[in-house]
């Protein structure tokens, strides 16, 4: 106390330490060396400021550069430190990570899909034309074009989807851009729809047992060697994909478990919907995976992977019906 020269010594310490303030003016070893341990200090040097003959030439000055000092620390620590990130933070950290992956994947498939289209649709002029690339290789050429053409648009509106998302909800505030929100509830409908109608397309055709034919596919296959490379495309990434919905699958339930006790029926509608199309989604990839890995087209578990499309693509459609109720799409007032 004796080289504080009065109290506007103690000026700026308050910023730094203020109950400090207090123990300065009426000083207490024991208290101040128990609060410089819980701050951080290292044992060697509280147990040097605690000795007798160190204590006069200690001065506010050494105290506010080691509390100073131990801010610099506290501040410096990695934003992957445990403790440093919350659970909320980290759960958007993930599912951002997910949404740039799967707007990626998905325009990789849009793109084998536009590979698969510009092979298989000039066959339908030839009579009795059969596709010659893609999960669908040695069908019908008119309806495989046909399925083709929609998994194109479905893989650009879903990399248009994942996109908006990412904008509403990657940025750096709580925040979303302007707009972005409603973006990604049109374009997940519009994705929703396409992938509806690729399932509806193929349904048709991947359903319809015919054992001759799928003799000859085998022995056509056979015969051939190996895959198509468009079709090893889609038998590396449908097992990634499947992986990612599943876990938005959890991602859902988890909100659906806090919306759902609050009376948020909105919102809980919405994550109970999302949660069916996603384990839909999950089912359709991982049947698609058995048929695209193989040697020969598995018809059976195509029409799986159709029949479990279609049903997460009507749940994610009767979701974004009800998303486009709430606000994210409103005229707001100017």
């Amino acid at each position: 106390p004796g080289l504080m020269h009065g109290q506007n010594a103690l000026q700026g310490l308050e910023e730094l330490h203020p109950d400090m303030v207090g123990r300065l003016v009426a000083p207490d070893l024991e208290q101040d060396v128990e609060e410089l341990r819980r701050v951080g200090v290292h044992e060697h040097t509280i147990a040097m400021l605690s000795r007798k003959d160190m204590q006069p030439n200690t001065s506010l000055a050494d105290l506010r550069e080691l509390l100073a000092e131990h801010r610099r620390m506290q501040s410096n620590r990695s934003a992957w430190s445990p403790g440093s990130v919350s659970k909320k933070t980290q759960v958007k950290d993930a599912k951002c990570a997910i949404h740039g992956f799967q707007a990626t994947l998905y325009l990789i498939e849009g793109a084998l899909a536009i590979n698969n289209a510009a092979v298989n649709c000039p066959q339908v002029k030839k009579a009795g034309g059969v596709a010659l690339v893609g999960p669908r290789r040695h069908m019908e050429a008119a309806n495989t074009c046909a399925v083709d053409i929609m998994g194109i648009l479905a893989g650009l509106g879903w990399t248009a989807f994942f996109i908006s998302a990412m904008c509403s909800q990657c940025g750096p505030t709580a925040t979303a851009l302007p707009g972005s929100t409603c973006a990604a509830d049109v374009t997940a409908m519009i994705a929703a729809l396409m992938d509806l109608g690729e399932a509806s397309s193929a349904v048709g055709m991947d359903c319809r047992h015919d054992h001759l034919k799928t003799l000859f596919r085998k022995a056509w296959a056979a015969h051939e060697g190996q895959q198509a490379k468009t079709n090893l495309g889609f038998c590396v990434i449908n097992p990634i994909q499947a992986s990612y919905w599943l876990f938005r699958a959890a991602l859902f339930i988890k909100g659906a478990v806090k919306a759902c006790p609050k009376g948020e029926w909105e919102s809980c509608s919405i994550d109970i919907l999302y949660v069916i199309s996603s384990f839909g989604w999950t089912a359709g990839f991982i049947a698609s995976t058995v048929s695209d890995c193989a040697t020969s087209v598995n018809q059976n578990a195509l029409c799986t992977s159709d029949i479990t499309d279609m049903i997460a693509a009507l749940t994610m459609v009767s979701a974004q019906g009800i998303a486009f109720k709430s606000a994210d799409c409103k005229d707001k007032p100017r």
